[in-house]
């Protein structure tokens, strides 16, 4: 019998191996297409990684997730990598020496509100957040989508060795109450960080940092 927290009865790792090649197995049954995924970005330290963090849904927040909540993660991630075209936005391979940016995404980036610089002391790369820099008058919604997700793949993709996770890090100057109740926007970035990159964000900081960031 088997623990649905815990993974195969008397082992004392989880997640283990064999639970990482189980989650693998489930998710690929109900979506063939996410195979070459468990092959690159989905890796099995990033697969450990979602299923050892606490779930935060229902209870106190402080169980771990169980294997068919972990099960249920990357299905929906999938799913929302179908529904936004994921593969059709970043479209770059390793390979390739040069970088394909789609039209939307360069339209979006032109402000500069959000790019990959340095890292932290456990050497996860940074993503910075400068959102003061939009023209949020003229916010279009789908091009903001798209920008975001072309700069977490970009940035997922050349990730060091062994590293799954990032730190963001948002810059609160000169942020207006425009910015921060634009709910369609808040909804959006909800979606892509917690659904379709689920666990990839180790620390959030918001602070007032505009003094000591250069890019």
């Amino acid at each position: 019998m088997q623990d649905e927290k815990s993974g195969d009865a008397g082992e004392k790792e989880y997640p283990s191996k064999q639970d990482v090649a189980r989650l693998r197995q489930e998710v690929i049954e109900g979506f063939p297409e996410a195979s070459p995924l468990f092959q690159s970005i989905w890796c099995e330290g990033y697969i450990k990684e979602v299923m050892n963090s606490k779930c935060s849904s229902g209870g106190d927040g402080k169980a771990r997730r169980t294997f068919k909540n972990s099960v249920e993660k990357f299905k929906k991630a999938f799913k929302y990598r179908i529904k936004y075209n994921v593969d059709e936005i970043y479209t770059h391979k390793k390979e390739s020496t040069k970088i394909e940016i789609p039209h939307s995404v360069k339209n979006a980036s032109t402000c500069g509100s959000l790019y990959w610089k340095d890292f932290d002391k456990e050497h996860r790369p940074i993503l910075w957040v400068m959102n003061s820099r939009k023209d949020w008058w003229n916010l279009d919604l789908d091009q903001q989508r798209q920008f975001h997700i072309w700069m977490i793949e970009y940035g997922i993709n050349n990730f060091p060795p062994k590293q799954t996770q990032f730190v963001v890090i948002a810059n609160t100057s000169n942020m207006t109450m425009l910015q921060a109740t634009r709910m369609r926007y808040m909804k959006m970035l909800i979606e892509i960080f917690m659904t379709l990159y689920p666990c990839r964000v180790k620390v959030r900081v918001f602070c007032r940092c505009e003094g000591y960031i250069h890019n």
